[in-house]
């Protein structure tokens, strides 16, 4: 965990208790503050018949990104076309966005008997089996469209957050314009570019707009998070499901491997394909990483207090708006 973040709030044992009380119906037995979350604050409760997890949403609201202010209904979304469509994820038990028992958003969800996988050492072979598994299981997610949604949205392209909050878009390249702009207003909050700079950056996304919407015309699911940590193993390393998918979108497959954590043989022996190899395909995941990497730059700076890593990441993405305003 990041107990220096902006956002890390650890709760009193009092809390605990109305919490176990309002959303499992029992008395709490005990808790336990859990490690690894950067965003949200995160217990593993016990009552006498029931083992639960305890997400608390971030403290200090006005630093998030706009997006990430419907992160619990974007996940509550998502996780519902992941079950309908029988891939392993979390149970969620209980939603309470209302902040009235506390002053934050609250999620409950079912404790899978496991741990990520980033906290575990598994043999070669297994590593191979998780990563054709976690293929197979992406494939399915990205076949999965908007329009399979509970929900009817107007404008469905976008990450799930912002389409729930009226700011998706009604195609691909619109909805990256959108967020690229209010991931602007946010970023100005802290001086974080020059205000030529992030004309700059939106010009960028204006630029390449006809190369997104030929590569995506429906908004397809993505996961937008997988990676180590968001798989659940069990002590022997078998996999027992794909976790927070809380920053979601509906847009073009591919932005699941601009970062290159799922572009390994055994990953795309499962998903049946490797990434397009065309030079659009090849562009347009490196423009995802680009948004990633800005996105990352404020989140560091804004929200984690973690100045050197942020610093050095706008180094990088002002080098890389230079390469590729040439391209």
């Amino acid at each position: 965990m990041n107990t220096k973040s902006r956002l890390f709030e650890a709760i009193p044992e009092k809390s605990l208790r109305e919490c176990a009380r309002a959303y499992l119906g029992e008395e709490l037995c005990s808790a336990k503050l859990l490690d690894g979350g950067l965003f949200n604050t995160t217990y593993r409760i016990e009552t006498e018949n029931k083992t639960a997890i305890l997400r608390l949403g971030p403290v200090n609201r006005q630093y998030l990104l706009p997006y990430e202010r419907r992160l619990m209904d974007a996940e509550c979304i998502a996780g519902d076309l992941l079950e309908r469509h029988r891939i392993p994820t979390s149970k969620i038990l209980a939603v309470d966005c209302s902040r009235t028992l506390l002053p934050r958003d609250i999620m409950v969800v079912a404790c899978i008997p496991g741990v990520s996988l980033s906290t575990i050492e598994v043999p070669r072979e297994k590593s191979r089996e998780i990563n054709y598994l976690t293929g197979k299981l992406t494939k399915k997610i990205h076949e999965i469209t908007a329009a399979e949604s509970l929900r009817a949205f107007e404008k469905p392209f976008g990450r799930i957050g912002s389409v729930v909050a009226g700011f998706g878009g009604t195609s691909w390249s619109e909805a990256l314009r959108i967020e690229i702009h209010l991931w602007r207003t946010q970023a100005e909050t802290i001086g974080l570019f020059t205000a030529s700079e992030f004309d700059r950056f939106e010009r960028i996304f204006k630029k390449f707009s006809s190369l997104f919407d030929a590569g995506c015309q429906v908004p397809r699911l993505v996961h937008a998070d997988l990676w180590a940590g968001n798989l659940l193993v069990d002590q022997q390393g078998n996999l027992l499901a794909l976790i927070d998918c809380d920053r979601a979108f509906f847009g073009d497959p591919e932005f699941e491997f601009a970062t290159g954590w799922l572009a390994g043989a055994d990953f795309c022996r499962g998903y049946g394909s490797w990434p397009d190899d065309s030079d659009d395909g090849v562009l347009r995941r490196r423009l995802y990483r680009f948004l990633l990497n800005l996105e990352d730059c404020y989140v560091h700076l804004g929200e984690y207090n973690n100045f050197q890593e942020g610093k050095a990441l706008c180094v990088d993405v002002l080098q890389e708006l230079e390469a590729l305003e040439s391209v």
